[in-house]
């Protein structure tokens, strides 16, 4: 897959925003302990990945009514959507100088005949690769076919196929981005 920035200034892809509030304290404990943790730049991202996908539940597998958008309120309160657990990815990340965007393949696909359009991936930028690898951080990991990039492994669904391009957004898509009221967190 060839991968095409949206920006050239990786300091794009660094932005704090609304849905990745990384200033947050929550954000800022985990990302410095799983920072504290790490021998390497990838073993951060493995480890801030493999934090996101065991410990931020899918809401919808949940049957919560709690949705959340913000990387803040996911983490909070420990389930969001799976775009929510994008932005908990990539503002664990974007806390420590780590460059991460938002890719959404078109044709990612599950299970013969299930659309994917939707489907969205982290892009992280590896400097001690100089590359981007893609992640999926977004869904129900069980069953996933891993995939080595770089030394990292990252997890795509299982029969899914790749475009030839795909771009890297510096924020994720708002169409995908759902629309909650602020989440109730005690």
């Amino acid at each position: 897959m060839i991968l095409l920035c949206e920006s050239s200034f990786l300091g794009d892809y660094l932005a704090e925003t609304e849905e990745i509030d990384y200033s947050h304290p929550h954000i800022q404990k985990h990302a410095s302990e799983l920072f504290a943790a790490s021998s390497s730049e990838n073993d951060f991202v493995s480890k801030a990945f493999t934090f996101v996908c065991q410990q931020i539940g899918l809401s919808a597998d949940h049957a919560s009514s709690a949705m959340t958008s913000k990387a803040s309120e996911a983490l909070l309160h420990g389930e969001g959507s799976g775009s929510s657990r994008l932005n908990v990815l990539c503002g664990i990340l974007r806390s420590k100088g780590i460059p991460s965007g938002f890719c959404y393949p078109s044709a990612v696909r599950g299970t013969a005949g299930e659309g994917g359009e939707g489907h969205a991936l982290n892009a992280v930028f590896l400097k001690s690769a100089n590359r981007w690898v893609l992640l999926d951080a977004s869904g129900n990991q069980t069953g996933a076919q891993a995939i080595a990039t770089g030394g990292l492994t990252g997890a795509v669904r299982s029969g899914s196929s790749e475009v030839s391009v795909s771009e890297i957004l510096t924020l994720p898509r708002t169409s995908t981005t759902p629309t909650f009221p602020k989440a109730q967190i005690a």
